[in-house]
């Protein structure tokens, strides 16, 4: 009996985000406005609440892994179309599990940014790749070029970030040069005090 009632509970939930899904796309502004964004986003991320907390019941791991993700994104591209895929279905719970509350979602940031991002795994690249779009305004262009230069693998290596990266080629490269000074200055200074002592 509990166990039929738990079948309907997930019936009448994905029932209900299946109309959520199809509410959200109806009303989509042509224009790639904020409003937009933010919209699809939320509705992203109710995707990734459905499927870790009615369908893996709150488990980080699925035990039914990628083959249901693959029905799910089925069943969702014969209703609404292209946007459902499985690598989609991935990150969009993804964007939950990192992210577990809809008030963590940046309204600044689109639904193309947090896909970048969320190829990570990496909390504290992840959050300081969001924070660095909020800050700087960075297109998924950009964030793109700074992902590809690395820079978020150096926020787990030191706390000393770039101060501004809206140039991502000059302010990397200043910022490597400093790190590497950094780093050879206390070298330099002992082989110095070698030499003398040899010398003298």
């Amino acid at each position: 009996m509990q166990q039929n009632h738990s079948q309907l509970t997930k019936v009448n939930t994905y029932i209900h985000l299946l109309e959520t899904i199809a509410t959200t796309l109806a009303g989509q502004p042509k224009s790639n406005s904020r409003a937009q964004n933010t919209t699809l986003l939320q509705t992203y991320w109710s995707i990734g609440e459905y499927i870790v907390l009615s369908e893996q019941e709150g488990k980080s791991k699925a035990q039914y892994g990628i083959q249901y993700l693959e029905r799910m994104a089925k069943q969702l591209f014969n209703k609404f179309g292209s946007g459902f895929s499985r690598s989609n279905l991935i990150y969009m719970r993804k964007l939950f599990l990192f992210f577990p509350f809809r008030q963590m979602l940046s309204k600044k940031l689109s639904w193309s940014h947090y896909f970048e991002i969320l190829k990570t795994n990496d909390r504290a690249a992840i959050t300081w790749l969001v924070r660095q779009c909020e800050e700087h305004s960075w297109s998924v262009r950009q964030l793109k070029e700074q992902i590809k230069a690395g820079a978020h693998h150096w926020v787990t290596i030191t706390t000393t970030k770039p101060k501004t990266m809206t140039n991502p080629s000059k302010s990397l490269l200043t910022w490597f040069k400093t790190q590497l000074n950094n780093l050879k200055q206390p070298q330099t200074q002992k082989n110095l005090q070698f030499v003398r002592r040899s010398t003298s």
